[in-house]
């Protein structure tokens, strides 16, 4: 079985758990603690990826480290990671996890690319906008700032593609000016200026 699967089926499973016992949101910010230890936290690194340690002094470390910040739940999905051998693969688990758990709450993840950064302002309104477009119950935007673009905003969510960047209307003006043909004026093939 691929890592892709692998990665699906684990965040998946977690996922739907936390959703059926409404917990989705407390589960994702304790995973999210739970990254920011292997971030932060050498030792919780090594004991995590340590090929000797048992499963259960893998989740220990954690322990030592989160305590109560973490659910029994998610300590014992922890457990079962390790207990499969999957350890490598809890970044990406973790990375699934929130685009499930987005799913789950009808959230649409979107990529914005615009010449300058957005005020606070601007983009609650472009969420919003974009919520309703796309039949959202929300939108979690990621955005990039490419100051090529000279203004305007281009928009990604799944296959759909929105380019309103006047970079873009330019190159279609300059597309359209080429394809457009010349015909010289009557005053230019007789060699009189009128």
């Amino acid at each position: 079985m691929g890592r892709r699967v692998l990665v699906r089926r684990y965040a998946l499973a977690l996922a739907e758990l936390a959703a059926e016992r409404r917990r989705l949101d407390e589960v994702e910010q304790e995973l999210a603690r739970v990254m920011e230890a292997f971030r932060a936290q050498a030792e919780v690194r090594r004991a995590w990826y340590h090929v000797h340690l048992s499963p259960q002094a893998k989740v220990q470390a954690l322990r030592r480290v989160l305590g109560d910040q973490v659910s029994p739940l998610v300590y014992h999905f922890l457990g079962l990671v390790a207990r499969k051998g999957r350890e490598t693969l809890l970044p990406q688990i973790f990375d699934q996890f929130l685009q499930e758990a987005d799913r789950i709450r009808g959230v649409v993840r979107v990529e914005v690319e615009s010449a300058t950064p957005l005020d606070p302002q601007e983009e609650e309104s472009l969420k919003a906008h974009l919520a309703r477009f796309l039949g959202a119950r929300g939108v979690r935007l990621s955005k990039r700032v490419d100051p090529n673009l000279i203004g305007g905003l281009a928009v990604r969510a799944g296959d759909v593609r929105i380019d309103g960047t006047l970079s873009r209307q330019l190159a279609r003006l300059h597309q359209t000016l080429r394809s457009v043909p010349i015909r010289p004026s009557p005053a230019s093939l007789d060699g009189k200026a009128g």
